[in-house]
């Protein structure tokens, strides 16, 4: 948020807003402006008095562009949203609602932050998710499988985005030290050149044609929705909760997913699976969702 903070004080916005779409993972959007003592003549006595926050967030319908222009006035700065909801049920962002936004902030000035932390890292079959759609962000932030299991995030920004990050304006508990960096180097190395990235968008495809075709035979009227994109999937239930599916799978075959946004199966496998793994998982499901006279 120190990108968004620095652009509402440098707007002259002390109570800047940042839009956030429903049902994406960051929550309240609250942040802290801490005003750069050097631009403002104070010293550090004045700190504390001068710290103002960064207003609560506007929640917009993820895919409802003309909500989020409804909400687009003078005092927003962002819009920060997940290319793929997690937590809000595996819901990938359309076309053209990305294009849309992208459009609508270059109108208004309008920085737009794209959160990659669970989607990025070739997790969606592209190294960034936003490239499967071929609009740029000025800001992508990423953790997570970034650094292999070590904790790592990192943050890029272009054009007048990355320009606000002059010396001593932000600092980072997951920072860059150097085992973390040199892990991160190595996971994008092996990410890019070792087919990794490529095997999560043949999977991900894979997955999702061999589970249409075990519920479109076996489980019909128990599924709404099979969606995802990569490696990031969910089948959406016609059921209040997916969590007795998610139950027997374990139970009777030790095979973990999880159930997200009440009645959404969330599937996230390692980027190396094959398609043995997956026949495993499938079979899984069916099995569970049989046994529950689904």
């Amino acid at each position: 948020m120190t990108i968004t903070e620095k652009v509402a004080y440098l707007k002259g916005l002390a109570d800047g807003l940042a839009i956030d779409t429903e049902k994406s993972k960051e929550g309240k959007l609250i942040s802290v402006i801490i005003d750069i003592l050097e631009e403002m003549g104070m010293s550090i006595e004045d700190l504390e008095e001068n710290t103002t926050a960064l207003g609560e967030e506007l929640d917009a319908v993820s895919d409802d562009l003309a909500d989020v222009e409804a909400q687009a006035g003078e005092d927003v700065c962002a819009v920060l949203l997940e290319l793929v909801q997690g937590e809000g049920g595996v819901r990938p962002a359309s076309q053209e609602f990305l294009q849309g936004l992208r459009d609508l902030c270059d109108e208004k000035g309008i920085l737009l932050m794209f959160d990659e932390v669970q989607v990025g890292s070739g997790r969606t079959g592209k190294l960034f998710a936003h490239q499967n759609y071929g609009v740029e962000p000025d800001t992508c932030s990423m953790a997570k499988a970034l650094g292999s299991g070590v904790p790592l995030s990192a943050v890029c920004a272009r054009g007048e985005a990355a320009k606000t990050l002059t010396p001593g304006t932000h600092g980072s508990t997951f920072a860059g030290g150097p085992l973390a960096c040199a892990l991160a180097a190595t996971t994008l190395d092996v990410m890019i050149n070792d087919g990794v990235i490529e095997n999560s968008r043949k999977m991900g495809e894979y997955f999702r044609d061999q589970m249409h075709k075990v519920i479109e035979k076996n489980h019909p009227d128990a599924v709404n929705e099979i969606r995802g994109l990569g490696l990031i999937d969910g089948i959406q239930l016609n059921k209040p909760s997916g969590q007795p599916v998610v139950d027997l799978c374990f139970k009777d075959s030790k095979v973990l997913i999880n159930n997200t946004n009440g009645n959404v199966l969330r599937f996230v496998p390692p980027l190396i699976v094959n398609e043995e793994e997956i026949d495993i998982v499938i079979k899984a499901v069916d099995e569970a969702m049989t046994k529950l006279g689904w």
